[in-house]
């Protein structure tokens, strides 16, 4: 795992910090740092960064409250996660979701204490407790919540270590972009997205036309935020968008805010 402090480089004074780039020398984007914070790169970006970076190792990141959440990357894909919140054990999320009863939970928590070097959920299944595809299903959505929750993180400290590695993983089914699509439609405050978005004057332009269809099913979009990303070829403003009567401002907004931070859209 990474240390608290900065990561260490190689070199005289005039080095700096390392960087993605660095960990993946392919890597399509511009440069992110090891480490930061998340009022300085917000979790949707940095999620995206990762993604297209097809980074691989673990993002730590810590709230000023003590809060931690880890959550590993394969090729750019998160595949899992932990945290020390009692809420996000995976027991108490199975037991939350009527996955397990009083009386299974107290076994599983039994079982898990002494589980040694075993995975969770693999004693779990072994016990009788879950069936393998109701694992797998409440593991997609564990590391879900984990991400649902630090959309709404105002701050917090984050690290990212290219050497972290989890034996444990989840194939999630959706892509990152939806994940984010998801919580710019039910989670993200207005003003974070406005701040990303720009001034109402501006007209959003849908840059190659010819990947609408696939960034309709990348962002899984409902069909009426389909008909917003056909309608956004530059020649009106937010302003005019958001002036007809039927608009809903978090509809349009969300739209504009993921695919502006995809690199699909320009605002002219």
């Amino acid at each position: 795992m990474s240390a608290e402090g900065p990561a260490e480089v190689a070199g005289g004074p005039e080095t700096t910090e390392p960087t993605l780039s660095d960990a993946e020398p392919t890597s399509p984007t511009p440069a992110l740092p090891l480490q930061g914070r998340l009022r300085e790169t917000r979790m949707p970006a940095l999620l995206w960064r990762l993604t297209a970076s097809r980074a691989t190792g673990l993002l730590k990141v810590r709230s000023d409250e003590g809060v931690e959440k880890w959550v590993w990357f394969v090729d750019g894909q998160p595949v899992f996660a932990r945290s020390n919140l009692t809420d996000d054990r995976l027991t108490d999320r199975l037991l939350q979701r009527g996955l397990l009863s009083r009386a299974q939970y107290e076994e599983a928590q039994a079982l898990i204490a002494n589980k040694g070097s075993r995975r969770s959920g693999e004693v779990l299944v072994e016990a009788g407790l879950i069936p393998q595809s109701a694992l797998d299903e409440a593991l997609q959505e564990h590391l879900l919540h984990m991400f649902d929750s630090m959309f709404l993180w105002e701050d917090a400290a984050w690290d990212f270590d290219p050497e972290g590695r989890c034996e444990e993983t989840v194939t999630l089914g959706r892509p990152t972009a939806a994940i984010i699509m998801g919580a710019a439609r039910n989670r993200l405050h207005m003003h974070e997205m406005w701040a990303a978005v720009g001034h109402p004057s501006l007209r959003p332009h849908l840059l190659a036309r010819d990947r609408a269809v696939a960034l309709i099913e990348e962002l899984d979009l409902l069909p009426t935020e389909t008909i917003w990303l056909r309608r956004l070829d530059g020649t009106q403003s937010l302003a005019q968008l958001l002036g007809e009567w039927d608009t809903d401002e978090r509809e349009l907004i969300s739209v504009v805010f993921v695919l502006k931070l995809l690199g699909a859209l320009a605002m002219e």
